[in-house]
Formats: structure tokens, C-alpha cells, sequence
């Protein structure tokens, strides 16, 4: 009896063994990388380096919402449990209005255009100050130029004309 499953562990190593051999190597030089926490295939900023970490990263992230979201609509969940309460306040609140506004419509209410009012703004909007800061006297501005005529008191005498033309080009006079 031990003599068949002696061959059949023997024929099964070596369909392994075959199927490894024909399985491409997928491992790449980041695998054996490990980071200051000990974690194969990250950096030691956490970044994923090999194709194999990646994969498995997005995997465990996925898991991970799919468990929170699997978690939050679980029956007995705290928020499942005030949603579903909200939930059927407002059936109840839109029930009874529906109730009390049963009366007989006209067929043409649905094509009229309902009056809605503007309206009133309910406050006033507020007045916007410009601020003045006033650390001494608030300085005026006077638009008035004072202006002061200079007259030439000083006569000037020349001893020929050419002096004379010479200063008033100079002069502009």
C-alpha cells in the first residue's frame, strides 16, 4: 500500500516541478529590498518598490474599504441605525403631509405656472465705513495755491544794450 502513494509523491514533485520550470521568474532586485522597518519590497519612506508590493498595496487598500463600508452598513451599526431613523422620520413627516394635502385637484393646476413673490430682503446690507486712522490732527487739503508776486525791486542798470539782451535771455523777461 505505501508502494502507490510512494510513486504518487514522486509523480507529483515532478508535475511541480515542470510547472515551475514553465512559470516565468517574476522577481525583480527590489524584492529582496528592505526597508528600516523590515518590510521586503518598500523604502524607507514606505513607497512600494517592486511590482509585487504594488499589487499588493492597492489589494490591501481595497480590502480595507470594502471592510469599512461592509462595517458601516452592517445591521446594528450606530450610524446605519440613526440614518435608518432619519430615514423613516422623514417618511412619516412626508406621509402625513401628503395625508393632509389630498383634496381634489384641478386636471389644469399641473400646466399652470405657480405666483411666487419676491421677496423682501430681511435685512439691510451693511454700510461700509472707510476706516480712517487719526493718530494726530486729520490733515486738510486745501485746493488754494498760495502764490506770492516777486517783484524785482532791484533796478538794474545796464551800460549797453547788448548786456542788457544778454540778461533777459538769462532771465527770461
Amino acid at each position: 500500500m505505501n508502494d502507490w502513494k510512494s510513486q504518487l509523491k514522486e509523480a507529483y514533485q515532478v508535475i511541480r516541478d515542470k510547472k515551475k520550470a514553465l512559470k516565468p521568474d517574476t522577481s525583480t532586485k527590489f524584492d529582496s529590498e528592505i526597508n528600516f522597518k523590515g518590510r521586503a519590497g518598500y523604502n524607507d519612506n514606505g513607497i512600494p518598490l517592486s511590482p509585487k508590493t504594488i499589487r499588493q498595496k492597492n489589494k490591501n487598500k481595497s480590502m480595507y474599504a470594502a471592510r469599512a463600508k461592509a462595517k458601516y452598513w452592517a445591521a446594528g451599526s450606530q450610524l446605519k441605525n440613526i440614518n435608518d431613523q432619519r430615514a423613516a422620520a422623514a417618511k412619516a413627516k412626508y406621509q402625513q403631509l401628503a395625508d393632509q394635502g389630498s383634496k381634489i385637484q384641478d386636471p389644469l393646476d399641473d400646466y399652470r405656472v405657480p405666483y411666487t413673490p419676491i421677496p423682501e430682503p430681511r435685512y439691510s446690507p451693511p454700510v461700509v465705513r472707510k476706516k480712517v486712522y487719526n493718530y494726530y490732527d486729520p490733515i486738510t487739503f486745501d485746493a488754494t495755491i498760495l502764490v506770492t508776486p516777486n517783484k524785482f525791486t532791484k533796478e538794474v542798470k545796464f551800460k549797453n544794450k547788448i548786456e542788457e539782451a544778454i540778461w533777459r535771455l538769462k532771465n527770461k523777461r
